[in-house]
């Protein structure tokens, strides 16, 4: 049952096994206005700081400017969860067995997950190659140096809300509450940075679910942190597809747009905001959901 959604899950036990206890609504205030200073005032400092990318120019300059944009927005989420569970002083999980499958599953998820999105857009009418022209040293070595850098932004962000913040408000409200509600944080969090539409949030939403589902699926973070950083590389260090249209300021393996109808193209939410997404997305919560049935047999 450590892997079931329901109070037996592993990283339910683990909060219930720790030395001090959170409670969820407290578990929420504390998420809510970290993501307050991460989303406005780590973005504030950035600003303030010095364009690192015009002083040194060049590849270098564009890595370290992204670089100071990631620590400044991140730096409170790694912060507040490692305080947290500091003061928490969680039951050690051990190494879920399985773990580097449940890696390479939670990469393939990412992976293929944005693939399918990308070929239900083409089936509709709603890609097209774009117009970079840079040479490929260029291209591999922006999306090289573009792969390291997301994979500490989803760590960060899978480590607050899939590693700290679900399973509080799942050992206090319930795995499936606390995965709704730590889902529907995530999607508030990308909502509140700008203008987005509807099926944008509820993209975001279904997202954080797939997310939090493989973390409690797999019984530890490397399936939601490969898929997460899957889907995010793929979109925008292999594909091209933000922004849109043209290539990512580190460059692209390769270079397609989105166009055509918005509900196509997901508009101005690029990809988030495409029926393409909604379908690829509720394919993946649907084999998540799924995942539980292997890992029972494997473990038997």
């Amino acid at each position: 049952m450590e892997h079931s959604v329901t109070f037996s899950n592993r990283w339910m036990r683990a909060v219930d096994g720790g030395h001090r206890r959170l409670f969820g609504l407290v578990a929420v205030a504390i998420a809510i206005v970290t993501l307050a200073i991460s989303l406005f005032g780590g973005v504030a400092l950035y600003r303030a700081a010095p364009d690192v990318s015009t002083l040194l120019g060049g590849e270098l300059g564009l890595a370290l400017d992204r670089s100071l944009l990631y620590l400044c927005t991140l730096a409170p989420l790694y912060a507040v969860t490692l305080a947290s569970l500091a003061f928490e002083r969680r039951e050690r999980l051990a190494r879920p067995a399985g773990a580097a499958r449940a890696a390479a599953l939670g990469l393939a998820f990412g992976l293929l997950g944005f693939l399918t999105a990308f070929c239900v857009a083409g089936l509709l009418g709603g890609v097209r190659m774009g117009a970079d022209v840079s040479p490929w040293a260029h291209r591999l070595t922006g999306a090289t140096i573009a792969a390291i850098l997301s994979l500490f932004q989803v760590s960060g962000e899978e480590l607050f809300f899939r590693g700290w913040l679900q399973p509080v408000l799942g050992a206090r409200w319930g795995a499936w509450i606390g995965l709704i509600t730590t889902s529907a944080l995530f999607a508030a969090a990308h909502a509140v940075t700008g203008p987005i539409s509807i099926l944008a949030i509820v993209n975001d939403m279904l997202a954080g679910a797939v997310f939090g589902l493989l973390a409690l699926r797999s019984g530890g973070l490397w399936a939601p942190i490969l898929a997460h950083w899957g889907w995010n590389w793929t979109e925008q260090s292999l594909l091209g597809l933000t922004p849109n249209p043209g290539v990512d300021a580190l460059g692209s393996l390769f270079d397609f747009d989105l166009t055509g109808a918005p509900l196509i193209s997901g508009g101005t939410d690029e990809m988030n905001g495409s029926v393409a997404a909604t379908a690829s997305l509720l394919l993946m919560l649907l084999l998540a959901a799924l995942w539980r049935a292997r890992l029972k047999r494997g473990s038997s």
